[in-house]
């Protein structure tokens, strides 16, 4: 991996408390500093505002789904908002988010993080995919409805052409449900700490669309690229290889790179058919 030679930390968030034993092995496997940090119930919970008992109906609703667990949506809106309140992330410029279950396949020769500062990049991605329309019903009418209550932000429109993310999320002024999967992701610190979208999460998780239907956290993020950035600040991560622990996959075309990696080009979920990588290589 990279960062045996750029020695960057490792923060673990967790919202339950870890053994020392548990903590002195994860740390003997890095020559980086590992830091632990306990996530508060009001970050990984519901709201102060969550009726229970329709946060359970729609769990019953969406019983045959992917995902629909509550700890599914405690993380989502962890991951989608509240984690960038917690004071260890005020100390970063660009974070990388691992999760459990996901594998990098190639060698990582240079420094992400740096292309990411030199370019001007703000979020970056490697997998986009559709979200099933039964979880998300609401959610694209309440970003709408932001947008048209805060016109004190400048928000990127599909009429931009090219240089528009949201344009590649628009059929016919209708969502496509095209999103951005977020298990690999390395991104600014700062735009998901920025005024803008901290009141755009503020006012989605007022929505409790997390907990009565399932908005996801990467469709919540990818929403706020479309509405906050333009696509020269958006990376697709074409050299770096990824796997999921469900069947997705990326894994680079080149051949002097792929010829390293432990993948094959011609599995690439990118070829899926619900894959909507195309939607940004127009």
């Amino acid at each position: 991996m990279f960062n045996k030679d750029y020695h960057y930390p490792y923060i673990i968030f967790c919202y339950q408390a870890l053994s020392t034993e548990y903590k002195e092995l994860v740390s003997s496997l890095t020559q980086s500093d590992v830091v632990f940090e306990k996530v508060s119930d009001a970050d990984y919970g519901y709201t102060n505002t969550t009726d229970k008992f329709r946060a359970e109906l729609a769990r019953k609703y969406l019983r045959d789904t992917q995902d629909n667990t509550l700890e599914f949506r405690f993380k989502s809106r962890l991951m989608a908002g509240t984690i960038f309140n917690h004071p260890r992330l005020s100390e970063l410029d660009y974070f990388w988010r691992f999760e459990p279950g996901t594998e990098y396949m190639c060698p990582i020769d240079s420094d992400p993080f740096q292309y990411m500062y030199d370019h001007g990049k703000q979020v970056s991605f490697s997998i986009a995919t559709y979200e099933n329309h039964e979880t998300i019903p609401t959610l694209f009418k309440s970003v709408s409805k932001f947008k048209q209550q805060n016109p004190q932000f400048k928000y990127m429109s599909a009429d931009q052409g090219d240089n528009s993310i949201m344009s590649n999320m628009l059929n016919n002024g209708k969502y496509n449900r095209c999103f951005f999967w977020n298990s690999f992701q390395i991104a600014s610190t700062r735009f998901f700490k920025s005024p803008e979208y901290t009141a755009y999460f503020k006012f989605l998780d007022a929505q409790e669309g997390i907990f009565y239907e399932r908005w996801s956290d990467a469709v919540i993020q990818s929403l706020a690229a479309a509405l906050f950035l333009d696509k020269d600040q958006l990376h697709f991560w074409e050299d770096i290889g990824y796997r999921h622990r469900f069947f997705y996959s990326h894994c680079p075309n080149n051949n002097s790179i792929w010829e390293r990696c432990s993948c094959r080009p011609e599995q690439n979920f990118d070829n899926d058919s619900q894959s909507c990588l195309a939607n940004f290589q127009q």
